[in-house]
């Protein structure tokens, strides 16, 4: 269980990080949420 917790926060630095890299750290949560999905949506398009 102990590497489920590093592994849980490995990943959130990870994203913390790339938030301070993209500048989005003050979105609010809804913002991340919408931002997160268009990047999402945009990757599937350009695989299918």
């Amino acid at each position: 269980m102990e590497e489920f917790y590093k592994n849980i926060s490995d990943a959130l630095n990870m994203l913390s990080g790339m938030e301070k890299d993209l500048n989005i750290r003050h979105f609010t949560p809804n913002e991340l949420k919408v931002f997160h999905t268009i990047i999402l949506r945009s990757a599937d398009n350009e695989e299918g």
